[in-house]
């Protein structure tokens, strides 16, 4: 069995007008999945880019109810900029026995993560999504679908306080 991928190693975008220039670098599993992603932004000189500001995404990928790891565990993200320190956000991933998406972390391993957790009806379509943070009262939004599972009868935000607001939808 035989596979075979396109792959973008680099590309380089260059605007005449104003002199800056993009730079991104890739880099790949063996299944096709970009793990490591670099976005240089500066100026050009020929095909290479000085960076003023650097970009690294880097992901790692798992099974999740697929034949080959192709759904994202943790996407890493930093940012560099010339004279100044770095910044990074991760956001970790959870799936359910049928690939899912259970919840999703942003911010992972920071003291404020937060949490969007989903639950789903039986065909697949959101019933429930919560945000939470600690510390911060968290807010559900409820979706009611038809008996079909097609559409979206009713919407309903509870932000955790005594106000909630519902939406109401009739199709024709």
């Amino acid at each position: 069995d035989k596979r075979f991928f396109h792959r973008i190693d680099k590309t380089v975008n260059n605007n005449f007008v104003n002199g800056s220039a993009s730079e991104t670098l890739n880099t790949y599993d063996s299944y096709g999945n970009i793990i490591t992603s670099v976005v240089n932004v500066g100026s050009s000189s020929g095909t290479t880019v000085s960076a003023i500001e650097t970009t690294t995404t880097t992901s790692s990928f798992g099974t999740h109810n697929t034949p080959i790891p192709s759904k994202p565990d943790r996407v890493t993200v930093s940012k560099l900029r010339s004279g100044a320190t770095s910044l990074s956000s991760t956001v970790q991933y959870n799936y359910t026995s049928n690939g899912l998406v259970s919840s999703q972390v942003e911010f992972y391993g920071q003291p404020k993560a937060v949490t969007t957790s989903y639950s789903y009806n039986s065909f697949g379509n959101s019933t429930s999504v919560t945000i939470s943070a600690t510390g911060v009262t968290s807010r559900v939004t409820n979706l009611t679908y038809d008996n079909r599972g097609r559409f979206v009868l009713q919407k309903q935000i509870v932000p955790g306080t005594a106000l909630a607001q519902t939406e109401t939808f009739t199709y024709d």
